[in-house]
């Protein structure tokens, strides 16, 4: 999820390789989403309703989508992963999506006023003996989808698999507001994202995936990512990547700083794409300068500014089928299959990296108000968000604002590895059998790992030419909506 930020300041830190004990080799938990399975039951159970007689032939532009399965109108969490964290001493296990696009781990309580799931747990500090009290307001967290976090800072040992953190920051929620309330699995979110200070001019509280880098408990300071063909299921890799996952080698993608024309401080996981384009065709969308996209394993569908979206989706006939952003697009497909003739998209970075995904991926089936008809409703959605790069006062730059968003939609037609010490998103074409027995191997420093699986199950395709990267430290201040 993209967060609200303010008053921002990131320091560069150089990592130092070391043998770790503690997760060696690299540690790995799964990801559930137990959304995405109730929706693929409410696909079926309608295709298995009688067609009515007056619209049997229905053309595609006369569809309407039902809302999508526990999110609103706006997909906000069918592609939705949480895995297990543990917080206190004895241990409390909790429920959390990990997401790379915002840094904040946050919990509900037991004292939480509303809640993001009735049914889950709740953090209990009075059962905790290593919990710290603070009374630092922690700063309101704003998610593009409208949910909403206030809550107090503490302090307390977090645990993932057998990476243990004493001592981390972290927000008790006092307080969640959501548009989708009760429908998500989560207890919380972990944010993966780079850290961000608490206050102006203050100094940065390292995140938990930090916390561990510097104190050497991984020997590769990268985490790996990766949904299933079921939609339902996922992994992430702490200190190395699965490769038996993905096939091939990584395409490595600079990460863009968030200061002026890219530079420091690193604040998203995001890349600088330059355009879209439908191999076999000459049609192509030239996309702005410094058109930032941020790779967000907390967000569900793809977001893009309403012009990009429109463009897309219009060379792949497909409809507006919502009201207000984000769009949705869609259209009718008969039995529940993708029609043939959809083409690939290939999305281009700077440096000459490019991905291409296939309509598999990017496609996703979705109830219609017709009794018996499904609808292909496309990854893709139109919301416009800040981004770019201009001018607030004379001779002066903003810092460098996502334009887009590539959500879990996404990233499941890939492995992705997200490298913390040479700042760059690391992509492969996914091997997405569920029955993949796993190759947990550490990434060496010159991010020379091959995947191990066979290609014959993987559909998308990247490619690799050069990287660049460096550590500087700038501060900036801005806020991202």
């Amino acid at each position: 999820m993209i967060k609200s930020l303010s008053s921002l300041l990131v320091v560069g830190w150089v990592w130092a390789w070391a043998q770790a004990e503690a997760c060696d080799p690299p540690c790995s938990i799964g990801l559930k989403n137990e959304l995405f399975k109730l929706h693929k039951l409410e696909v079926t159970a309608h295709l298995q309703k009688p067609l009515p007689l007056s619209v049997r032939g229905v053309h595609r532009r006369e569809i309407t989508i039902n809302k999508l399965t526990g999110t609103g109108a706006d997909g906000g969490t069918l592609f939705a992963y949480q895995g297990a964290v543990e917080i206190g001493t004895p241990p409390q296990p909790m429920s959390v999506l990990f997401d790379t696009g915002s840094s904040q781990l946050w919990v509900q309580t037991t004292t939480t006023t509303g809640d993001i799931n009735r049914n889950g747990r709740r953090f209990d500090p009075a059962k905790s003996s290593t919990f710290q009290a603070t009374s630092q307001q922690a700063d309101p967290i704003e998610y593009v989808d409208g949910t909403s976090v206030q809550g107090i800072f503490v302090k307390d040992t977090v645990a993932i698999n057998t990476l243990s953190v004493p001592n981390l920051q972290f927000e008790a929620a006092t307080s969640i507001k959501s548009p989708n309330q009760n429908t998500s699995d989560m207890d919380g979110i972990m944010g993966m994202s780079f850290s961000l200070p608490t206050t102006a001019g203050g100094t940065a509280s390292p995140t938990w995936w930090e916390r561990v880098v510097s104190a050497n408990q991984v020997t590769s300071p990268v985490f790996g990512y990766y949904i299933d063909s079921t939609n339902q299921n996922g992994g992430l890799t702490l200190g190395g990547v699965d490769a038996a996952r993905f096939t091939g080698g990584l395409t490595w993608l600079p990460v863009a700083g968030s200061g002026p024309n890219g530079k420091e401080p690193f604040v998203f996981w995001q890349s600088l794409m330059t355009a879209v384009s439908f191999p076999g065709s000459s049609r192509t969308i030239s996309l702005p300068s410094n058109f930032a996209t941020v790779f967000d394993t907390g967000t569900s569908l793809a977001v893009l500014p309403v012009q990009t979206a429109d463009q897309i989706n219009s060379m792949l006939n497909l409809q507006r089928v919502s009201n207000s952003p984000p769009f949705l697009y869609a259209t009718a497909c008969p039995g529940g299959k993708i029609p043939s003739g959809f083409p690939d998209i290939k999305f281009e970075f700077t440096g000459g990296h490019f991905v291409t995904i296939s309509p598999q991926d990017y496609l996703f089936m979705q109830p219609t108000d017709i009794a018996g008809v499904t609808a292909c409703v496309s990854g893709f959605a139109g919301q416009d968000i800040h981004g770019g790069s201009t001018t607030s006062r004379p001779g002066q730059a903003q810092p460098l604002l996502p334009s887009a968003i590539f959500g879990n939609v996404f990233l499941r037609a890939f492995y992705t590895v997200f490298d913390s010490a040479n700042k760059q998103i690391g992509v492969a074409a996914a091997i997405r059998d569920p029955n993949v027995r796993s190759n947990l191997t550490a990434v060496p420093p010159g991010n020379g790992v091959l995947g191990t699986g066979s290609s014959n199950s993987a559909a998308s395709t990247v490619q690799y030419k050069t990287v660049l990267f460096g550590v500087l430290t700038v501060v900036a201040s801005f806020i991202v909506i």
